[in-house]
């Protein structure tokens, strides 16, 4: 990821990265990863982004959203945007509280006696900071 920061990348995660449009990405990053089966093909084009932490994001093209992420936010897209829209008018991250179904894991069952495996309704915050 290092070569395509260094290319201008507005953001890099582990399976993709934001490079301002005509960006080379030949480089041996590209060729260490065409060695194990993966690439960096374009997937958008985008002429704006917001972005609330890695995996939590939207880019648009000409007012349209092109591709969002929305990592660990139980929302429906329309839902999703809309709270978007709202931040981006309102120019700062906007709280959100959504609720999600969540399995109680191993290590819980054994650290606070739940039991495994059952469904819990949890409300889930990201983190504005």
């Amino acid at each position: 990821m290092s070569q395509f920061i260094a290319k201008g990348a507005l953001m890099a995660i582990t399976d993709s990265v934001l490079l301002p449009e005509h960006t080379l990405t030949d480089c041996a990053a590209l060729d260490e990863l065409q060695s194990v089966g993966s690439d960096l093909k374009p997937v958008c084009k985008a002429d704006t982004f917001w972005t609330l932490r890695t995996r939590i994001y939207v880019l648009w093209q000409n007012g349209e959203a092109v591709k969002l992420a929305r990592h660990a936010l139980p929302l429906v897209d329309s839902s999703f945007l809309g709270w978007v829209n709202q931040c981006v008018r309102r120019g700062e991250a906007m709280p959100l509280v959504t609720r999600k179904i969540h399995l109680v894991s191993l290590k819980e069952s054994v650290q606070k006696g739940k039991q495994f495996g059952r469904q819990e309704i949890k409300q889930s915050r990201p983190k504005l900071d």
